[in-house]
């Protein structure tokens, strides 16, 4: 779980046209099952006045899907922090970043139809038409205060985005999404009596993927609803070497050319369902 601070922001609100300031403040939430979580936070910098610090909860991303008005777009990190979504309480915005935080696009609560958690640990969340945005460029994250640009720094293109669902890298607790839902809901949907409903598709499938290299052995996890071109893009990602031929095991124990998305779904059928685990065997070449 990571909390850190930053300084405030402001949004114009588009009812009353009034520039409205987010100011630090404790934030206290509480979790149906868990001990009331103290979140609040005082600045230790002398290099600025402790009125500009604030509080945020930060989620590493693995996969980004935004659904925009005619099309899917699907971001993944290839490494940690590539993708984080931070949740601001005192300011009561979130904010999606790239590039170690460097790059983000800031969006007020209030732009939010709907957030909800999966039962699979999945953030997923509806925006308003238009929804209101802010872009900022983080130069030297040791400085509070970033510089705001025009155009997006992320290279996300959520312009037109209705809504988006966050996969988190696998060691983001349970607890710290329950805490970053509870503090949405509170923040805005319950406090101005919102209703926040939102329609979960069922659970993905996940495999776990043992991988042959030609000098070690190593595993990954990747969801069953992706293609092989993506699939090829990550383990180029995450390994950093060229690939130049596929094979799975079959369940027969054949060794079996990966090259088409046939080929891909042959190879997900192979997969052993274990306790734990839906597996299938790959060598990379």
């Amino acid at each position: 779980m990571t909390f850190a601070q930053q300084s405030p922001y402001s949004f114009k609100d588009q009812s009353d046209q009034s520039l409205t300031e987010f100011s630090s403040s404790s934030t206290l939430i509480s979790i149906p099952g868990h001990n009331d979580i103290d979140v609040s936070f005082k600045s230790t910098s002398n290099k600025y006045d402790e009125n500009t610090t604030t509080e945020y909860l930060k989620v590493d991303i693995g996969i980004c899907t935004i659904n925009q008005v005619e099309s899917i777009k699907t971001i993944r990190a290839y490494k940690p922090k590539d993708i984080s979504l931070l949740f601001r309480f005192n300011q009561e915005t979130l904010s999606l970043c790239s590039n170690s935080m460097k790059n983000e696009v800031m969006i007020p609560l209030n732009q939010l139809r709907s957030f909800k958690v999966s039962s699979s640990m999945i953030i997923c969340f509806r925006l308003v038409p238009n929804f209101q945005k802010r872009y900022f460029r983080h130069t030297d994250l040791s400085l509070i205060k970033p510089i705001e640009v025009t155009k997006d720094p992320t290279n996300f293109n959520i312009e037109h985005a209705r809504s988006m669902t966050l996969t988190p890298l696998k060691e983001v607790q349970a607890e710290t999404l329950h805490i970053l839902e509870a503090g949405i809901n509170r923040l805005w949907f319950e406090k101005y009596g919102i209703a926040n409903k939102i329609t979960l598709k069922p659970k993905c499938q996940w495999f776990y993927i043992t991988c042959y290299l030609p000098r070690q052995t190593r595993a990954v996890y990747f969801p069953d609803n992706e293609n092989l071109y993506h699939f090829i893009m990550y383990l180029k990602g995450r390994f950093k070497l060229p690939i130049t031929r596929l094979k799975y095991r079959s369940r027969k124990g054949d060794i079996c050319l990966l090259s088409n998305d046939q080929d891909w779904e042959s190879a997900k059928s192979s997969a052993i369902k274990t306790e734990n685990f839906v597996r299938f065997d790959l060598f990379i070449e």
